[in-house]
């Protein structure tokens, strides 16, 4: 089942974007229904850290480990998929809308307030 029509892709940014931008927590179940649906193939390590991050609020995970976690999970899409379909532009733009020319982890803590 190849994602054809752009529905799906675009269903699977507005997932990634809400895990990434607007929840205040990591979200397996998420990430792993979208890797589902793009018939990716998650490498069993990156899957397990996955699962230990699930519900682990950005604000308690070190920048780094933020930033890492969704350079991963963008990169297990891009490169682990059975199906032949172009993820670059989407890709590019869930990557411009998020990081822009401040980190990931920068607008998870800008989301932080007190």
């Amino acid at each position: 089942m190849a994602m054809s029509d752009g529905f799906h892709m675009a269903a699977m940014m507005v997932a990634l974007d809400k895990v990434f931008k607007k929840d205040d927590r990591f979200d397996v179940c998420t990430v792993r229904e979208c890797f589902e649906m793009g018939g990716v193939d998650c490498p069993s390590e990156d899957m397990n850290a996955f699962r230990i991050l699930h519900c682990v609020k950005y604000a308690d995970m070190p920048q780094g480990m933020r930033d890492e976690l969704f350079n991963r999970v963008l990169t297990v899409i891009q490169t682990g998929s059975r199906f032949s379909f172009d993820t670059q532009p989407a890709l590019a733009s869930l990557i411009e809308s998020k990081l822009g020319s401040v980190s990931h982890a920068k607008l998870i803590g800008d989301r932080q307030q007190p």
